[in-house]
């Protein structure tokens, strides 16, 4: 069951709209009664917000508003900005030109392990990680329609922050149909990605970081992706206990823990 949190998000069968003044107990638990796929709801400057969805299960997709707070959130942002400036991110993502990138980084690979709990309550599924990706997004950056390959079959792109006058959207086709979401700092989309085509549009504000987090259905066809085809996950045991202190931050069960032991193992995506 997912975990329910008074004015964090409800899932209900009914579209509903109301103030924060009006969250009280008995409402928010005749909500839970009726637990679907509908809709999300969530707080936005003290209103329930609502985003229809028939749930991954149907459409393929869900939007995970919140799933990493600060001061992880903070953290991973500016160490992503720190790694571009300083040059450690490579430059050579061939779907976008010029853009600090980086396969397999330490403290993302943790994250990686650290949301797999919350990515299998979301999406129904018993999962195997793959790889973790990040990318600084600059002035001008499109990311074309394209669909990914086999160790994306179910993804996860996570907005750590972003310096822009607005949220620059994230589009799926969801059978024939274009749809954009708006994910501020924290937010995430989760989807299928070698089944839903997506896609950027032109970039207008100064940078944007993103991280990707991929995995398998342990069921699936794509299982034999697990850790990308790698012997483990690049997780360095020295960053995974460092990364534990952000555990509170992140929007998982609590039982939810990281492995320390698997060497790191980077390779080319």
């Amino acid at each position: 069951m997912v975990e329910f949190r008074i004015g964090y998000y409800v899932r209900t069968s009914t579209p509903l709209l109301f103030t924060k003044q009006s969250q009280d107990a008995s409402l928010l638990h005749r909500a839970w009664a009726g637990v679907t796929d509908t809709c999300f709801e969530w707080v936005h400057g003290g209103v329930m917000i609502i985003e229809k969805s028939g749930g991954f299960a149907k459409d393929g997709y869900a939007v995970l508003r919140g799933v990493v707070a600060d001061p992880a959130r903070t953290f991973l942002y500016e160490y992503a900005l720190k790694s571009a400036c300083s040059g450690k991110s490579p430059r050579n993502d061939p779907n976008v030109v010029d853009t600090p990138s980086y396969y397999s980084d330490p403290f993302m690979e943790s994250l990686l392990e650290m949301l797999q709990p919350r990515v299998e309550i979301e999406s129904g599924l018993q999962l195997c990680p793959t790889y973790s990706y990040f990318r600084v997004y600059k002035t001008g950056d499109v990311l074309k329609p394209h669909t990914d390959r086999p160790a994306c079959e179910v993804s996860v792109t996570l907005s750590l922050g972003y310096e822009a006058r607005g949220v620059w959207p994230i589009w799926l086709d969801v059978n024939g149909e274009p749809r954009s979401f708006a994910l501020e700092p924290g937010d995430a989309l989760l989807y299928r990605g070698i089944d839903l085509t997506h896609w950027r549009d032109g970039f207008a504000g100064t940078h944007s970081v993103q991280v990707f987090l991929h995995y398998v259905d342990q069921k699936g066809p794509w299982k034999l992706w697990k850790y990308d085809r790698r012997a483990s996950l690049g997780i360095k045991p020295v960053i995974a206990r460092l990364m534990e202190q952000y555990k509170s931050s992140l929007s998982v069960p609590a039982s939810a823990t990281l492995s320390l032991d698997l060497p790191g193992n980077e390779t080319a995506p």
